[in-house]
C-alpha cells in the first residue's frame, strides 16, 4: 500500500524538483497524496524562493486551497 501511495504521488506533483534538497522532495512525495498538483506545484515554487516547507504550505493554501 505504501509503495502505491508513493507511485501515485510521483505522478501527481508535475513540477521539477531537482534543485530542492532529498528530504525537501520526500516530504513533498508524500504530502502531494494529499493536496492537488497545483498546490504541490505552488509550494515547490516558494520553496525555491527560500521558504521552508510549513510556510510554503501556508501560502499554497492561500493562494489554491488543498
Amino acid at each position: 500500500m505504501r509503495e502505491e501511495a508513493s507511485a501515485k504521488a510521483v505522478k501527481t506533483a508535475q513540477t521539477d524538483m531537482s534543485n530542492l534538497s532529498k528530504d525537501q522532495r520526500d516530504k513533498l512525495i508524500k504530502h502531494s497524496v494529499h493536496h492537488s498538483p497545483k498546490h504541490i506545484n505552488l509550494m515547490v515554487r516558494h520553496m525555491r524562493g527560500g521558504e521552508s516547507f510549513d510556510s510554503a504550505h501556508k501560502l499554497a493554501m492561500r493562494e489554491a486551497g488543498k
